[in-house]
């Protein structure tokens, strides 16, 4: 019994000896690589500031990706000029921008992130931007609708938050009172706007 044993073991270690001798020295063959990203490739988050080299031409120059918020924007928002809100948040669901579809409208949150504080005059966006914004103005000026609905403590018309981009505010809107444009984003979270019709 002690025999079979012993064999078993001298079997083994030679077994393990060869494998070992496969694998060749386990010391590294060169100094470890970096496990720590940079600055520079992190993610986009919205704590960070980007002044210069914020926008970012994508997507065979079709969309804006914004470098601060990570979010992917149309560059020529012009084809949304949609007369109702829902008639917007459908633009945004079936939008083929850069060969790719999964766009929507933005939050309130989201579309008030492109505007410049204390801007002046339109449009109320950063110097430099590479958007293209409609030639045209409605009669609200160049509003855009967000999927944000407005909960009115009172009852009635239901609304939505709109941005303006002629004085670089946000804006109570009733969903089928007026047109407005859908500017359309990929990318971040959306909002479920489930029978807010």
């Amino acid at each position: 019994m002690n025999k079979n044993r012993v064999f078993a073991f001298l079997i083994l270690a030679t077994v393990a000896g060869y494998w070992v001798a496969q694998a060749g020295s386990l010391e590294p063959s060169g100094p470890p690589a970096p496990t720590m990203q940079t600055l520079a490739e992190l993610q986009p988050n919205w704590s960070q500031l980007v002044t210069s080299a914020r926008f970012k031409v994508v997507m065979n120059g079709e969309a804006v990706l914004d470098n601060e918020t990570g979010l992917v924007w149309e560059k020529n928002p012009a084809g949304g000029y949609t007369p109702f809100w829902a008639d917007a948040v459908n633009h945004c669901y079936q939008r083929i921008v850069g060969n790719r579809l999964g766009w929507r409208l933005p939050t309130v949150e989201q579309l008030t992130s492109l505007l410049e504080a204390g801007a002046t005059g339109a449009p109320s966006l950063p110097a430099g931007h590479p958007f293209v914004l409609p030639a045209y103005f409605p009669p609200s000026g160049v509003g855009f609708w967000t999927i944000s609905t407005y909960t009115n403590p009172n009852g009635g018309t239901q609304a939505s938050w709109a941005v303006s981009f002629i004085n670089g505010a946000p804006y109570v809107q009733a969903k089928g009172d007026i047109p407005l444009n859908a500017w359309c984003v990929r990318g971040g979270h959306g909002y479920d706007y489930a029978g807010q019709f």
